[in-house]
C-alpha cells in the first residue's frame, strides 16, 4: 500500500518544451485507482510556488517537471509551519534533472512513477540562502552567469541537459569577473567570510544537468 496518501501533482506543463503537458495522461492511467490525487498545472512559476503554500488536504505533493519547479514547489511547502508540511517528491521532466539525480529517482516517467507509488518517506538535507531554500546546489559567480545564459537560450534552442549548459559556457566563459565576498555557515558551526570567483554550496554530486562537481 502507498505511503502517499492523498496526492497532488503539480506539472509545469512548459517543462522541456512541453513535455510536462504530455506526462498528465501517463500520470492519470498510473495512479487511477491506486491513488487519491488531483492534478494541477501551473501557469508560471509564483503559481507552484502559491499552489504547494497554501493547498490543504493533500499528505504529498508532487512537483512534475524539472529542478526548477522542485524550486518553487519546495519552497511553497517549507513556506508553511512545520506541522502543516505534506511530503514532497519529484516525477522529472525537465533539461537537467539533477535533483532527481540526486534521489535516484529514473527520467523515465514509468519507471519514476513505479518508484513513487512504492517509495518510503525519509528526512532529506535541504539548504538556505538568504531568504530561499535550495534542493541541490546554490552558487554565484562564472557558474550563476553561465546557468543564467543557460536560461536565455532554453527559449530559442532544442538542446537540453549538459549540451545546453556548454553551449552557455563558451558564451559567457570570455568575460571578465570579479571576484564575490560571500558568507557562509554550515549546520551550526561558525560563519565564514570569503571571495570568490566560483562560489557553490552543493548537496547533491552534479548540477547543471549532469556536471560532476
Amino acid at each position: 500500500m502507498s505511503q502517499l496518501g492523498r496526492t497532488l501533482f503539480i506539472v509545469n506543463p512548459y517543462a522541456k518544451s512541453g513535455r510536462g503537458r504530455l506526462a498528465i495522461p501517463s500520470i492519470e492511467r498510473t495512479a487511477r485507482g491506486v491513488l487519491d490525487f488531483e492534478i494541477a498545472v501551473t501557469q508560471n512559476e509564483n503559481h507552484a510556488f502559491e499552489l504547494a503554500r497554501t493547498v490543504r488536504e493533500f499528505d504529498t505533493i508532487v512537483s512534475v517537471g524539472g529542478d526548477g519547479n522542485a524550486h518553487y514547489v519546495a519552497n511553497g511547502i517549507l513556506a508553511r509551519e512545520i506541522t502543516e508540511r505534506p511530503a514532497f517528491s519529484v516525477l522529472p521532466i525537465g533539461s537537467g534533472n539533477d535533483y532527481a539525480r540526486t534521489l535516484g529517482i529514473s527520467t523515465d516517467l514509468h519507471k519514476a512513477l513505479a518508484s513513487l507509488l512504492d517509495g518510503k518517506r525519509c528526512l532529506i538535507d535541504i539548504g538556505r540562502c538568504n531568504d530561499d531554500y535550495f534542493l541541490e546546489s546554490a552558487s554565484f559567480g562564472i557558474d550563476a552567469e553561465i546557468a543564467k545564459k543557460t536560461i536565455e537560450l532554453r527559449k530559442t534552442s532544442s538542446s537540453s541537459g549538459i549540451l545546453l549548459y556548454l553551449r552557455a559556457g563558451f558564451d559567457v566563459i570570455g568575460k571578465r569577473f570579479e571576484s564575490l565576498r560571500a558568507q557562509c555557515s554550515y549546520d551550526d558551526g561558525p560563519s565564514i567570510e570569503q571571495e570568490s570567483l566560483i562560489f557553490s554550496a552543493t548537496i547533491g554530486s552534479t548540477y547543471g544537468g549532469g556536471f560532476i562537481i
